[in-house]
């Protein structure tokens, strides 16, 4: 996979996106409430992606149940992107 596609904005431009919370939780180290979030429960197949470079980060396919809200995979789909 090519990381050179998937280049963070600037803060400014990351600021100007219409997905404060989902920019906070992927770029300033926020998190959302336990078991409130958007994918709580997601058993869909597919990958998840960085919401603001769309850099492809885990498939569903290698997730597993961890006991908490939040999804834990066994790893990413490239470790270098």
């Amino acid at each position: 996979m090519d990381a050179s596609k998937y280049t963070k904005p600037s803060d400014e431009e990351i600021k100007k996106m219409p997905m404060p919370e989902q920019c906070n939780v992927t770029h300033k180290a926020a998190t959302e409430t336990a078991f409130s979030g958007e994918y709580f429960d997601n058993h869909r197949v597919g990958l998840y992606v960085d919401i603001v470079t769309g850099a492809p980060l885990y498939s569903l396919m290698d997730e597993y149940a961890y006991g908490c809200d939040w999804p834990s995979f066994t790893g990413p789909i490239d470790p270098d992107v």
